[in-house]
């Protein structure tokens, strides 16, 4: 009687530990207009940088320009995902290009937009964002990965197994 309470303690822990667990820390971004979003980078800015009125308003305008253009790609990327459409590398050159080429002018504006020492601010909280991007992003790609292996080690848990042959 023992052993068999014993069995059946084992295999309720081992059914239990071998669910499938979800990570709790997956949490719903916020879904803002683009003049939302333009609005709230525009007052980070402004907390960060002491912006004066002026700036802010020609700022504002370069900010809603840019979450409006954010918006219509990333529309354009959820239906080329949808149809199954990808990428030919002369496309993807051309967007990168576009890209950088966009970058560059709004840097200039911001030069002439802000002052020496706003624009030195500017730039580093810039960088130190790319940064924390690009760490996060890796972050992700590593957890996907894990995910998939996960994965596949559960399906061939799974799987029956095959006949010895004799």
């Amino acid at each position: 009687m023992k052993k068999l309470i014993a069995i059946i303690v084992l295999l309720v822990t081992v059914t239990v530990s071998a669910q499938d667990k979800k990570p709790h820390h997956k949490h719903k971004k916020a879904d803002f207009t683009p003049e939302q979003q333009a609005i709230i980078k525009t007052k980070k800015m402004t907390l960060a940088l002491d912006l004066n009125k002026s700036q802010q308003d020609k700022i504002l305008k370069i900010n809603t320009d840019l979450a409006h253009e954010r918006a219509e790609n990333k529309a354009k990327w959820k239906e080329n995902k949808a149809k199954g459409i990808k990428l030919t590398d002369d496309q993807k050159f051309e967007l990168i290009n576009t890209k950088l080429d966009k970058q560059i002018a709004i840097q200039n504006e911001m030069k002439d937009i802000l002052s020496q020492e706003q624009f030195e601010q500017w730039k580093k909280v810039k960088k130190k964002m790319f940064k924390e991007r690009k760490h996060k992003a890796a972050k992700i790609k590593k957890h996907k990965k894990m995910e998939k292996i996960r994965k596949h080690k559960k399906a061939e848990k799974l799987r029956p197994a095959t006949p010895v042959e004799k």
